[in-house]
């Protein structure tokens, strides 16, 4: 695979296949495949493979969040007669050189080129389309998994409960919910919620909140659910917007300066029971989905 994948053609197939999915070995999760992949081209040009350099930077920037994970192993990458045939000519060179000759001429893998990177400019995003404004800003928020350590009363407001929750990053946030009316202080007591991590810092009633804690709310929010968090999630988790390609987060005062969670946020909603950004499930990555028990339609927020 390494010999072939370096290659214009392997190039031009791995941008074809990542058009249509975030990962190489997995549909649902970064594989050992996708860092053997991930290690042979990462002195390649992917100027003109748009969807290689969206996965290539998801996958430097799951190095550097998750240096110790256990990654599974994942589906062989098996490129076609183009991606493959550097490799094969390889051995029958000398028995066959005038036969070798025709594939290496061949020019189709380039020739084809622009037609399909227009087929993938016209795909929907996420499937190797370009995102718009509101999935660029979607990309680039950060959803963390955080378990609650402590829950008290809020004394000057009668709405808002006070937290602290471990996002994994060492010490403990504090955040304020105006929960007060859906919960009860025993239903938050350890356990696991998902935590808007990078908004900018703010005061609630004099309480300095720094995130939010990611509920499904009806229309008129007379009803409110946590969001719920598949078993098997760990403390600091991200949540990805599976088969949209995620970016590095924005820093809390880019994500303010640029809107990004408000221009994100009216697309967060509920379909059968799972939590969405459009038509894109909430995941973390080898673990599950992220659900609420909830009607479709419902906001989170």
């Amino acid at each position: 695979m390494a010999a072939s994948i370096k290659t214009e053609a392997g190039l031009q197939q791995l941008d074809e296949l990542l058009a249509t999915r975030s990962y190489i070995g997995s549909e649902l999760s970064a594989s050992l495949e996708d860092f053997k992949a991930f290690e042979a081209v990462s002195h390649s040009e992917f100027k003109n493979y748009p969807n290689v350099a969206r996965w290539h930077r998801h996958l430097a920037m799951l190095k550097v969040k998750f240096p110790y994970k256990q990654w599974p192993a994942g589906t062989a990458l098996q490129l076609g007669k183009g991606g493959a045939a550097p490799a094969q000519a390889a051995a029958p060179k000398e028995a066959q050189p005038k036969k070798e000759a025709a594939p290496k001429k061949e020019a189709a893998p380039k020739k084809e080129a622009a037609p399909k990177k227009e087929a993938a400019k016209a795909a929907a995003p996420g499937a190797g389309g370009p995102k718009d404004e509101d999935d660029e800003a979607a990309a680039r928020v950060q959803l963390l998994v955080g378990r609650v350590t402590k829950v008290w009363e809020h004394p000057e407001s009668e709405k808002l409960w006070c937290e602290e929750i471990d996002c994994g990053e060492g010490a403990v946030r504090q955040i304020g919910s105006g929960l007060r009316a859906f919960y009860k202080a025993e239903d938050w007591k350890d356990r696991l919620v998902i935590v808007v991590a990078n908004l900018k810092p703010k005061k609630l009633a004099n309480f300095p909140s720094n995130g939010m804690v990611l509920c499904a709310s009806n229309a008129d929010h007379t009803d409110v659910k946590f969001v719920e968090v598949p078993a098997g999630a760990k403390l600091g988790d991200r949540v990805e917007f599976e088969g949209l390609g995620m970016d590095e987060p924005a820093p809390p005062n880019n994500c303010e300066k640029k809107k990004l969670f408000i221009k994100a946020q009216p697309h967060f909603t509920t379909k059968g029971g799972v939590c969405m950004y459009k038509g894109f499930p909430f995941t973390l990555p080898g673990v599950g989905q992220c659900t609420a028990p909830v009607a479709d339609g419902w906001s989170l927020s």
